[in-house]
């Protein structure tokens, strides 16, 4: 999922829960229909999505957190879904810092694979290969 998501300035940088409760800030993107994708990470990075410094990632469609994964230690993918989010949830209780990039709800939808424009490119892709 990572290499799929396009670098936009980020909305949000560097929130932490001392400050932000993440919780509420969820809720918040769910009030207001936010697209985008928040990061998770720890040290800080000379570009947000260098690989090795992402802990975990959500995808957020129109409010709802529609695909999540996290990484180990040694940053490769370990899981993804509900564990995902809590593995989230957990990094940012433990100090991980949370940026996040909004996109048109167009692009979250077709990252996400919900809705029929994942279905009519994946048509369109095997129609010209």
């Amino acid at each position: 999922m990572l290499k799929l998501l396009p670098e936009v300035a980020p909305q949000h940088l560097g929130l932490q829960a001392p400050f932000c409760d993440l919780t509420l800030y969820i809720q918040a993107l769910e009030l207001e229909q936010w697209s985008g994708y928040l990061l998770f990470w720890e040290k800080s990075p000379e570009t947000i999505l260098a690989p090795w410094w992402v802990k975990a990632a959500l995808l957020i469609l129109e409010g709802k957190v529609v695909n999540a994964l996290s990484r180990d230690e040694l940053g490769a993918e370990s899981c993804f879904g509900n564990e995902a989010l809590f593995q989230a949830t957990q990094s940012y209780l433990a100090g991980a810092k949370l940026s996040g990039f909004s996109l048109p709800a167009q692009y979250a939808r077709l990252l996400s694979g919900v809705g029929e424009e994942m279905q009519a490119t994946l048509q369109t892709t095997v129609q010209t290969t």
